[in-house]
């Protein structure tokens, strides 16, 4: 089947008129439809805080002509097609169709490809497919589309709000990235392990706060379960066992030396019990005596173990005496873990209060702020 130069070029020029005609008529159907789910997109957008629905606007008006413009140019349109639409559109009677259909040779067939060709060197694409603008739609789209964009550009009454939620959000996210930090400086000490989990699921809790009022209760709840693990007795727990060590660090046990801790002096004194004199023996009681007296109030147990070494010593029994001091030597251990965990729970308290503080004043309006910063030094100082 060949084509001749006129006829070819006819054919071209009608599948490009073809594909523009097609699209304005698709557009100009879809354009008012497209304008209205934009203002109802913008009208939605004035009565809830949502900031994606301006946007979500702009991406269907802007996603609509694409489409239409990529399926012009995509949509594939074969020379049969091409010249049956010509033939309609200059009313040849088939002649492009057929010439097309019939190969070029002599008699019938080369009169059929001549007349084809003589009609295609005096036809254009303009004529064989007109544009055609469609008033109603059009009208329409041009009420809709300006009403959609002034509503978009004036100003909207839950901009307020959609501020309030950002600055919320953005509070919300300091304060789990300040948690987040806290549970990472505790996590390098293995007695604050509990803790720092517990500042590392509060962080991972707030980030999926709704609200500022969810993620400041999940705040609150957070600083009072922590406030509990330390313990009411902590400053006590803490004082035994730091003043055990200063005490046994300045004038170590029998048998122990100064760089040992607690605990391990302690150890060394019930191997060191069996090769002691009676002085010597005498002075270890009265010493152990002594140790248990600091203990009494913040470790009763260290303290417990400690009399009943000296009471072991004193009596002479020697396996009593190093049995009780190695209970001694486990209780000041346990103590110190306990001191150091109540401690490390008190430290994530503080870290997650004064995130909540700080978010609380980042998040409400600067009125609030102010009184929140007030509240938060007050907190301060009551802690220092």
């Amino acid at each position: 089947m060949t084509v001749n130069d006129p006829l070819r070029r006819l054919l071209d020029s009608v599948r490009r008129r073809l594909r523009a005609a097609w699209a304005l008529e698709t557009v100009q159907i879809l354009a008012p439809v497209v304008a209205g789910a934009c203002l109802l997109l913008v009208l939605l957008g004035r009565v809830t805080p949502w900031v994606w629905v301006e946007t979500a606007a702009l991406a269907l008006a802007i996603a609509a002509v694409i489409a239409v413009v990529v399926t012009a140019l995509v949509v594939r349109l074969p020379d049969p097609v091409v010249a049956r639409a010509a033939d309609r559109g200059l009313a040849t009677r088939d002649a492009f169709a057929t010439a097309l259909e019939v190969p070029d040779g002599d008699g019938f067939a080369h009169r059929i490809h001549e007349r084809a060709t003589s009609l295609a060197e005096h036809a254009t694409a303009a004529e064989a497919v007109p544009l055609r603008a469609h008033r109603r739609p059009l009208v329409l789209a041009c009420v809709i589309a300006p009403a959609a964009i002034a509503l978009a550009v004036i100003g909207n009454p839950q901009d307020d709000a959609r501020e309030r939620r950002a600055r919320e959000e953005a509070a919300i996210e300091h304060a789990a990235d300040e948690v987040e930090a806290a549970a990472e400086r505790l996590g390098t000490d293995p007695a604050a392990a509990d803790a720092a989990q517990r500042l590392e699921e509060l962080a991972d809790e707030l980030r999926r706060a709704d609200d500022l009022e969810s993620a400041d209760e999940l705040l609150e709840r957070a600083v009072a379960e922590l406030e509990q693990r330390q313990g009411a007795e902590h400053l006590a727990t803490k004082a035994a066992t730091e003043g055990l060590e200063r005490s046994l660090d300045s004038e170590p046990l029998p048998g122990a030396s100064s760089d040992q801790s607690a605990s391990e002096q302690l150890a060394a004194a019930a191997d060191a019990v069996e090769s002691l004199d009676p002085q010597e023996a005498e002075a270890l009681a009265d010493r152990l005596d002594a140790l248990a007296t600091t203990q009494a109030a913040g470790s009763p147990e260290t303290a417990e173990a400690l009399r009943d070494a000296a009471d072991a010593v004193r009596a002479g029994d020697a396996a009593g005496a190093k049995a009780a001091l190695g209970e001694a030597a486990a209780a000041q251990s346990s103590a110190s873990s306990e001191a150091a965990a109540q401690a490390a729970a008190g430290e994530g308290a503080h870290a997650a209060q004064q995130a909540r503080d700080q978010m609380n004043a980042a998040g409400t309006s600067p009125g609030s702020q102010s009184r929140s910063s007030s509240c938060m030094a007050a907190t301060s100082r009551a802690r220092s």
